[in-house]
């Protein structure tokens, strides 16, 4: 084991005695599980703040653009559509994201199955 004793790793915290810290080691596991669900966290996060805030920039622009022209209610309810709409297609461009970052953790994951499969079959 390293010794830590001169290592502050506040700094670093990737360094080698952060690794080995207790109650830091359950971030770093080899499976890399919660980097995943840290990954699909945030995914979910900004999705629905993609959402909402398509609508409010919408619906604020549609105000602003009435309150200029004297057009009321028209903009207002033409901008907050085209909000809805945005912020759908920023929902369903998170979940292509999402999906292609899955399909790619699952091809790299089957291409070290394979390589592993490969290794072991010669020393049988």
């Amino acid at each position: 084991m390293k010794d830590c004793t001169n290592c502050f790793f506040a700094e670093n915290p990737f360094s080698e005695c952060a690794k080995t810290f207790t109650g830091v080691t359950v971030f770093f596991s080899k499976d890399d599980k919660w980097v995943n669900i840290v990954q699909v966290g945030g995914t979910a996060g900004t999705i629905g703040l993609h959402f909402v805030s398509a609508t409010v920039v919408g619906l604020f622009i549609g105000y602003w653009l009435d309150d200029f022209f004297g057009t009321k209610p028209w903009l207002i309810m033409i901008f907050f559509l085209l909000g809805i709409v945005s912020g759908f297609k920023m929902v369903y461009e998170d979940f292509r994201r999402l999906q292609r970052r899955e399909e790619a953790r699952k091809k790299d994951q089957m291409s070290s199955l394979k390589q592993d499969d490969g290794k072991s079959g010669g020393n049988d």
